[in-house]
Formats: C-alpha cells, sequence, structure tokens
C-alpha cells in the first residue's frame, strides 16, 4: 500500500472503534523488542480494567491488579488440590457463599457456544481476576477471572500446554472465567475457534465467557472486527449480584492515551509499514507485510479508517 499522505499523520487519541489496528501490527512483529511493547501494554491494561472495576463494583466487592506477566489467581480459599495463584486484576467480596446458579448471562448472542473441557490439574497462567470476600484484613477468594492473552498462551507458544491446563482447573474452582483476545497474529488456545485469518468464519478478535459455576457449564464466544466496538458483556458476580455492559475499551482507549502510544502510529502509512525490511535485516527472515495478516475485509476497514483520519485532519 502506497503512504496516502506525505505528511505523517499521529493523534493522541484511538482513532479506530475498537483495538487499533496499527498498534496491535508493531506489538506483534517478530523480533525488534516488540514483544516488550506488547507485555508493557497488557500490564498497563490490566491496572486499568481494575481501576474501571472498583469504579463501577457493588459494595463489598474489590478488584486488584498486579503487573507481573504470567500471574495466577489464589484460589487454594476455593479447592485444597489446586495450587495458589496470583492475579493480574482480582475482585473480593465481602461474603464467602458460592454463587447460585442464576440466570444471568455474560454474553447475550454469542457467536458460538461449546462445552467446557473437564477438570485437570497444572501451574500457571496469565489473567485478570475478580475475588469475593473482602473483610477488614482479608481479600477473600476469587470469583472472576479476566485474562488478557499474550502470544506465549496461543497455539503455538510455549505456555500453551499450561494454559489450558490451568483454565481447566479455573472451571473445577467455580470462578467465572473471562478470555479477551486481540493478538490476531497467533491462533487461540481454544481449538473451537478458527484460526485468522486464513479459515472460514474467523475475527481477528474475541471475548469468550465460560460460567464454571451456573449450568450448562459452557464457553460463550463474540467476535468482532476491525474498527469494531469491543463488545459489551455482563460482569456475573455473586448470586444476582452483576456488573452489566461492561467495556474493556474505556480502559483499552484510557491505556492507549496515557501511555501515549500513538507518537509510535503514522496513519498516513499502513500498519508496520518497515516490517519487511526490519525482520530481514535483523533476523535473516522473509516475512509478509503487516497488513497480510488481516484478512481483505479487515485490510479494506483498515484502509477506510486511514482515508477517515486524512480527511478529518484536512478539514481541521
Amino acid at each position: 500500500m502506497a503512504r496516502l499522505s506525505e505528511k505523517p499523520i499521529y493523534l493522541k487519541q484511538n482513532p479506530y472503534g475498537g483495538p487499533n489496528a496499527h498498534l496491535l501490527s508493531l506489538q506483534q512483529t517478530p523480533d525488534r523488542d516488540n514483544g516488550g511493547m506488547w507485555h508493557s501494554f497488557h500490564n498497563t491494561y490490566i491496572s486499568h480494567i481494575a481501576e474501571e472495576l472498583n469504579s463501577v463494583l457493588p459494595d463489598g466487592y474489590m478488584a486488584r491488579s498486579d503487573q507481573s506477566l504470567q500471574l495466577e489467581i489464589s484460589i487454594e480459599d476455593i479447592d485444597e488440590r489446586l495450587p495458589p495463584r496470583r492475579p493480574d486484576v482480582a475482585i473480593y467480596e465481602r461474603t464467602g457463599h458460592l454463587a447460585s446458579a442464576g440466570i444471568s448471562t455474560a454474553i447475550m448472542t454469542p457467536d458460538i457456544v461449546f462445552p467446557i473441557e473437564e477438570l485437570a490439574s497444572d501451574t500457571e497462567i496469565a489473567a485478570v481476576v475478580i475475588y469475593s470476600g473482602v473483610s477488614h484484613r482479608s481479600l477473600g477468594e476469587p470469583i472472576v477471572r479476566i485474562e488478557l492473552l499474550s502470544d506465549s498462551n496461543k497455539r503455538g507458544g510455549s505456555g500453551l500446554t499450561s494454559y489450558r491446563k490451568g483454565r481447566r482447573d479455573t472451571f473445577g474452582s467455580g470462578v467465572t472465567l473471562y478470555e479477551l483476545d486481540l493478538l490476531h497474529e497467533s491462533a487461540s488456545p481454544l481449538d473451537e475457534i478458527p484460526a485468522y485469518p486464513t479459515l472460514r468464519g474467523s475475527h481477528p478478535y474475541y471475548v469468550a465467557v465460560t460460567d464454571s459455576s451456573r449450568p450448562p457449564r459452557e464457553t460463550r464466544v463474540k467476535f468482532f472486527d476491525v474498527d469494531d466496538p469491543f463488545p459489551l458483556v455482563n460482569i456475573l458476580l455473586r448470586g444476582d449480584d452483576i456488573i452489566r455492559d461492561f467495556d474493556f475499551g474505556i480502559s483499552y482507549n484510557e491505556t492507549f492515551v496515557r501511555g501515549i502510544w500513538g507518537k509510535l502510529l503514522d496513519y498516513a502509512d499502513e500498519p508496520d509499514p518497515t516490517r519487511q525490511r526490519d525482520v530481514q535485516a535483523s533476523m535473516n527472515r522473509n516475512v509478509p507485510p503487516a497488513l497480510a495478516a488481516y484478512s481483505p475485509a479487515d485490510q479494506a476497514r483498515i484502509t477506510e479508517r486511514m482515508h477517515a483520519i486524512i480527511e478529518s485532519e484536512a478539514n481541521k
């Protein structure tokens, strides 16, 4: 793709309706230390998710975050068979009763639904979590876990096996699991989700929710495409307590702005335009352009967004 303007265009705000396609391409280019870019964004993003949760949680709940990468939830109070886990984000509740089998649904209109796997044991995982059982000097126990996936947790990643096993451990604990996957260049750890962009019915991003505390025990998935807003989800707490229409996009855009990520992105050019040259120079590897990692439909959406940005800037 040729540049759309000779003049570079940098924006403080995220101009996309959802995840920023330009930034995500930059964060997934091999080598060039861009893995560090994603890890930095990941850690800050989960911290802002915790802050956003705390602003809307009912009394008796608390969200906590941890900046470390492959962190886990402490669920030893729920099931002594499971190893202690430390969360990225956790919500705690004052009462320690198990969640009742309610009728609330996190994703009302899922794109796909499939049954969850049976319990298995394992070690570490990366997550955003919600805890319950807050008291004067105790954080209580986790009731919701929110995973922001990294490439190491996905198909082909070094942590895939432990992620899948730890995922099944979570189901046995009664914790509701939310999985947010924005890394379109690696395949989901969930085999039921088709690999993007090659397989029919695939999409670059999704939110998956597995509520193991309420029947039916199943995973419900909502896909979204480039320039789509983040799907709104209900955060299921204890009993009938619920956060309705939680928007992960609010925390994403806050992370984007406060991290001044816009300084790295020239919207007059395609996403990560020097990827081929840089990877060839640093790794002696031939790779396709970053734009080719998107489907033709999403490439068109990126181009449309770029034209809209240029037109908007020209009218200022």
